[in-house]
């Protein structure tokens, strides 16, 4: 949470998408995360193949 509101907080660097990677999995921990920012919330243990799919998700919604 701390990086992200640094990255938040940068005019140069709030635009940038932020995944958590966090083992708090509670649909709590989750809208929370999804309310301070985050742009996704994977929860541990995941499959690289799912992180992936995510990363590449992000990556197909950026405007360059």
């Amino acid at each position: 949470y701390d990086a992200l509101a640094c990255l938040q907080a940068n005019e140069k660097t709030r635009a940038i998408p932020v995944v958590a990677v966090s083992s708090y999995a509670m649909a709590s921990d989750i809208a929370k995360g999804r309310q301070a920012g985050f742009i996704e919330y994977i929860t541990k243990p995941f499959y690289i193949k799912h992180f992936i799919q995510v990363i590449d998700s992000i990556l197909r919604r950026l405007p360059f």
